[in-house]
Order: C-alpha cells, then sequence, then structure tokens
C-alpha cells in the first residue's frame, strides 16, 4: 500500500510540467479574464434581442371635437359646366368628367378617409346642398365663402374655421387644391409617427402651404388662341391643355390670331400687345410652347429668300430673349405648322418651305443656348387630327383642339420628365 501512494506520488510530480504547459501557463488571473469574457459573450444582446415595439395605427379622426363620421365633403361647383354639354356635342364626346376638378380632389380625399379610418363620407356640388350643414368639409372656393380669397396660385390652406367650424381645404388653383390633400395626409402620418391611435384636427393643425406648378405659356397665333373653337376660353387647345394637366401646371394663352415669327411683317406677333403682356408677366415660367410660322409663307406671296429665312430665324431669336429675361430657366417646345389642307403649296399658311424652315430655326435656337425640342405637329395634325377636324382647311374645330392637347400634353411630360415623344424631331 505505501509503495503504491509512494508511486502516485512520483506521478504527479512527473505530470506537473506536462499540465502547466497544456494551459499556456496561464495564471489565475488570466482564467478569471477569461472566464468574464465567456459571460460576456454569451450573454444575449440587448439590441437584437428586445422585442420590436407593437406597431401603431392612426384609427379614430375627429375635427374640432366632433366626430368625422358627422361631416359631409361640400365642393365648389365647376365653371365648366356652363359650355361642357355643347363642348361636348361638337367633340363626340371626348370630355366626360375629367374637367371636374374640386369633384375629384373631394373624391380623393373621400376615399383617403375611408381606406384610413372606414368612414365613408357623402361628396356633394355646393350648388345642390341649398342649406350648409353643421359638419362640412369644404373644397375649393366654394359658395360658402370661408377660404381666403387672396392665394396665390402655388399657395394652398388646409384650416378649421373658428367660428363656423368647418375644414376648408383650398388653394389658389384647382392643382393645389388637389395638392393639399397632399399635406393633410403628411399630418395624418406625423400623428401616427408620435404612435397616437387618435387625433383630432384643431384650428392648432392647421396648415398653410405652397406646392409649384409648372407655369407654361402657349406662344402662336390664331391656332393658339383658339379660332375655331366654340368658346376659346374652355375649347382652345391651351384651355384644353390646362384641362389634361390641372394637377400641376398653370397654362396661359398667348395667342393671337394672324401673327407672323417674322418682326419685319406687318402682323409680326413680336410688335402686339399680347407679346407685351407675355414679357412683362411677373411670373417667370418654366416652359413656352412656341407655335409661329403659319402665317408667315402667305404674307410673303411665297417668294423666300435666304433673306427671309435669316429674318425669320433671328425674329424667333427676338421673341425667345425677350421672354428670357423674365423667364431665365425657362425651356421651350417648338411646334412646326399643323397641316393646312388648302390647295397648293407655296403662298398658302403652313407652306412646306416655312415647316423645313423651323427645323433649322430650332437648331439656331440651341447653338443660341436655350434648352429647347421640337415637335412635329405638322405630322400630328395628318396623322392623329385628320382634315375633317380642319373645317375651314386652316383651324382645327372643338375636336381637333382636344386631340392637339391630349398629344402636346403627352409631349410636355416627356419634355420635362427627359424622355422621348414619337413626334420629337431630331436636332442632331
Amino acid at each position: 500500500m505505501k509503495k503504491t501512494v509512494a508511486f502516485l506520488l512520483v506521478l504527479c510530480l512527473l505530470l506537473a510540467p506536462l499540465l502547466s504547459a497544456c494551459g499556456g501557463g496561464k495564471t489565475p488571473a488570466d482564467t478569471a479574464t477569461e472566464t468574464r469574457e465567456t459571460i460576456a459573450s454569451s450573454a444575449p444582446d440587448e439590441e437584437t434581442s428586445a422585442s420590436p415595439q407593437p406597431e401603431i395605427k392612426l384609427e379614430q379622426l375627429t375635427v374640432g371635437g366632433e366626430a368625422l363620421s358627422e361631416f359631409t365633403i361640400i365642393y365648389a361647383r365647376n365653371s365648366y359646366y356652363k359650355v361642357i354639354n355643347q363642348f361636348n356635342n361638337n367633340t363626340q364626346k371626348l370630355i366626360v368628367n375629367d374637367y371636374d376638378f374640386d369633384r375629384l380632389t373631394a373624391e380623393r380625399l373621400a376615399a383617403l378617409l375611408k381606406e384610413r379610418f372606414g368612414v365613408a363620407l357623402e361628396v356633394k356640388q355646393d350648388s345642390n346642398v341649398k342649406t350648409p350643414g353643421a359638419h362640412e368639409i369644404l373644397i375649393g372656393n366654394t359658395n360658402r365663402n370661408l377660404h381666403t380669397a387672396d392665394l396665390a396660385a402655388d399657395q394652398f390652406e388646409v384650416r378649421l374655421t373658428t367660428n363656423e367650424r368647418k375644414l376648408v381645404i383650398c388653394g389658389g388653383a384647382y392643382g393645389t387644391t388637389w395638392h393639399a390633400i397632399d399635406a393633410l395626409e403628411a399630418w395624418l402620418e406625423g400623428q401616427e409617427a408620435e404612435r397616437k391611435t387618435a387625433a383630432d384636427f384643431t384650428a392648432a393643425a392647421n396648415v398653410a402651404g405652397t406646392h409649384h406648378l409648372t407655369r407654361i405659356a402657349c406662344v402662336g397665333d390664331s391656332i393658339t388662341a383658339g379660332t375655331g373653337a366654340t368658346d376659346r376660353e374652355y375649347t382652345s387647345y391651351p384651355a384644353n391643355l390646362q384641362r389634361v394637366l390641372w394637377k400641376d401646371a398653370i397654362v396661359t394663352n398667348y395667342g393671337n390670331g394672324g401673327k407672323t415669327m417674322r418682326d419685319d411683317l406687318a402682323d409680326s406677333y413680336y410688335k402686339t400687345t399680347t407679346y407685351a403682356d407675355l414679357i412683362a408677366n411677373p411670373e417667370p415660367f418654366d416652359l413656352v410652347l412656341l407655335m409661329l410660322g403659319t402665317n408667315d409663307s402667305s404674307r410673303d406671296s411665297g417668294t423666300w429668300t435666304t433673306t427671309a429665312d435669316d429674318r425669320f430665324i433671328t425674329s424667333c431669336h427676338h421673341i425667345l430673349r425677350g421672354i428670357k429675361a423674365m423667364s431665365p430657366d425657362m425651356k421651350v417646345l417648338m411646334m412646326n405648322c399643323p397641316k393646312c389642307y388648302r390647295s397648293g403649296e407655296t403662298g398658302v399658311p403652313a407652306s412646306p418651305h416655312v415647316v423645313a424652315l423651323q427645323t433649322q430655326t430650332a437648331k439656331k435656337m440651341l447653338q443660341k443656348g436655350y434648352s429647347l425640342a421640337l415637335y412635329d405637329m405638322h405630322t400630328l395634325s395628318q396623322d392623329k387630327i385628320g382634315s375633317a377636324n380642319f373645317p375651314d382647311s386652316l383651324h382645327p374645330n372643338d375636336a381637333g383642339y382636344v386631340i392637339m392637347a391630349n398629344e402636346i400634353a403627352a409631349a410636355v411630360r416627356a419634355y420635362l420628365n427627359g424622355t422621348t415623344n414619337s413626334y420629337f424631331i431630331s436636332l442632331d
């Protein structure tokens, strides 16, 4: 037994150095540090293991303390109703309801409130409600006369009136009234971001904001002015263009019948009060639609010379230079002449020579530094408008102006967005 114990003691003494080597010579302090690190590494990560916060949804909206379900949405009557029936008779019903801008905004608001809060509000036109109700959301310049009357085109308001306790949503133009809904939606999202399940729109939440509408000037002769339309204010091509682009643009008609591009002729556009009004406009234009040249060839008895060509180009530069002085960042969409369906090829409006010259002119304007594209109205008038919609062979009728405006609207969107359009003419 004693021999066995002695043998074990000797064996331990022999193995001790080997055990020390396997331990890497670590001290007790090292071992303690390792232990702490192991514990720390095995501890749960507070950031990753914490339970995500539950999603908070804004489920209830009141207006001035009143239940949303008590309200009716009232929108302003559009003046288009004065001409729309006759207009549709003349356009094969090409226009249906897209002209009723405040109604479209009211319906957008109703859809938003239904989606967010499950409350379906009735939408009514102001002229159909003889006695105003106690709870109304007013869209546009309604006959309640509670909107701010002097809003600029780019301004809007979302405002709870103090006395009447009505919610007014209105802009200085139809488009800014539409975009006022964006502001209301942003306010709702802000309430939700604050993790509220219920919110009350009070006077303290009133919003006064702006949304820039693209300003478009239509420069041209009688085809721009609207000769041939039953009502130039509503059925000319610029009026139809405004109807199509109403959410995002303000379109102004600077057409003047019978005028020429050339400023050495008696009927020069450059010499008109229309042009003077154009360059005196205090608001810069973002885009100029230029369609001059139809009358130039007929004013020159069909005889064109190199001097006349040069004068045409120089006159275009004079017109654009004057506009650019007050609109330095403007873009130009130049359009050549629509097809003239009168017989003969020379000495009549929109001669082939003028159409070719307009391409040369556009190239020269590019060289002079203008941001410019050229649109082939001559071809489009043959492809999509057609002779039947030019009853006097020169001016479109109502249907022709609707088609023209729809196509120009597509070109405007493409040009401003930097995309292509099949009627753009290469200027390379």
